[in-house]
């Protein structure tokens, strides 16, 4: 059966979870293991020792490739008969698990409020909204509230010009500085050293130098 030819509405929520189901069941029976993957009845074989015989090679390569081609089958089905919404919480829910140690049979939205990650949907318009909002400074609407750019610090661009018309040579003096100053001056800086921190420093007397 061409994977092209059967069409399945896409699970959107739990409401139509047993129809959806009972589809996807039947169009995984149509392909060899396939539905065994899905059940995990069908697992990836274990990588063979070292020094294996011919024979257990040449077996163990057979049962990899049915397992390749029926994992593959299994997934072209479950992810063409998903929103893209429903796809993204299936993706995030194996991270929640994992970062959490909760039981498979968890909820997504426990999992969810437990770690304070939002759906990856969720997360990614409004990422979407602060680009338009902050960058492009453009008024939009985010779960019915407007955002207007007022609301955000614009930021000044890294680079006032192009690099080409950079005059370093004014923009860097090269000489001497003299002071101007009478009387007693005292100047210190910020100098380091290995291991420690230190500072060094200068006196001057009407501009002529008493201590270094």
């Amino acid at each position: 059966m061409d994977l092209a030819i059967v069409q399945i509405k896409p699970l959107a929520d739990e409401s139509d979870w047993q129809v959806w189901k009972y589809r996807i069941e039947f169009i995984l029976n149509c392909h060899a293991g396939a539905l065994e993957v899905i059940q995990g009845t069908l697992v990836k074989p274990e990588i063979l020792v070292a020094g294996a015989e011919e024979a257990t090679r040449v077996q163990y390569e057979k049962d990899l490739k049915d397992f390749q081609k029926a994992n593959t089958n299994a997934m072209v089905v479950l992810t063409n008969s998903m929103t893209e919404e429903t796809l993204q919480k299936t993706i995030q829910r194996k991270f929640l698990l994992f970062s959490t140690g909760a039981y498979r049979t968890t909820p997504t939205a426990a999992l969810q409020s437990i770690t304070g990650i939002l759906l990856l949907y969720v997360r990614a318009e409004q990422e979407a909204v602060y680009v338009r909002v902050a960058r492009l400074r453009r008024r939009e609407y985010s779960q019915g509230e407007e955002v207007i750019p007022e609301d955000f610090e614009a930021k000044d661009p890294y680079l006032r010009q192009h690099l080409a018309k950079f005059d370093l040579d004014n923009r860097i003096n090269l000489s001497p500085h003299n002071t101007d100053s009478k009387g007693l001056n005292i100047y210190t800086d910020g100098s380091k050293m290995e291991g420690n921190a230190g500072s060094a420093s200068v006196a001057l007397q009407d501009n002529t130098q008493l201590y270094e």
